[in-house]
């Protein structure tokens, strides 16, 4: 994840790469990658690829109005202005409209929260719906980790590095 900030526009490049491997061979490969662009706190745009197991996606985003226009292999059409990614990191926006819309693909997803208390002063989010993950989050509300399926399988992560405040940044 890499972040910028010039003036009132907030820019987040999300990079992932998940292998599973049996016996040293790769038996499940996910690569996804995607821009966020934010001005005044509100999403404006995002553009996004993703490579699943030889399946192949995308998703593009613009704002319109107070609402979103998305075209991607998941969904094609409008979307109300409360969405927000499923990129996590924005604690902020990310459980307002209890819609999401997918990085992977620009599906929208109807979701449910729980909240419960994690580490320290930090908050676990359970996220139900049109599918199931568990976020976590420090106290600061940044985002620090997910459970998630990954082609069968649960996979967790963490960061064991605090890293950057993104959610700050995006503020200003």
């Amino acid at each position: 994840m890499t972040a910028a900030r010039e003036g009132d526009r907030f820019t987040m490049a999300v990079d992932v790469e998940l292998r599973i491997k049996f016996l040293g061979v790769t038996a499940y490969l996910y690569q996804l990658d995607y821009r966020e662009v934010w001005e005044g706190g509100r999403l404006i745009s995002l553009e996004g690829k993703t490579l699943d197991d030889g399946d192949e996606d995308f998703v593009r985003l613009t704002r319109v109005g107070d609402g979103f226009r998305i075209d991607g292999t998941g969904y094609t059409g409008p979307a109300n202005g409360d969405a927000t990614p499923t990129s996590y990191w924005n604690y902020d926006a990310a459980f307002d409209g209890g819609r999401w819309i997918s990085t992977q693909s620009g599906k929208l997803f109807d979701m449910n929260f729980r909240t419960s208390s994690w580490n320290q002063g930090g908050e676990q989010v359970d996220a139900s719906g049109d599918f199931e993950t568990r976020l976590f989050y420090d106290a600061d509300r940044e985002w620090r980790g997910c459970v998630f399926d990954a082609g069968g399988v649960d996979c967790e992560y963490v960061q064991t590095d605090p890293g950057p405040a993104f959610r700050t940044l995006l503020q200003g």
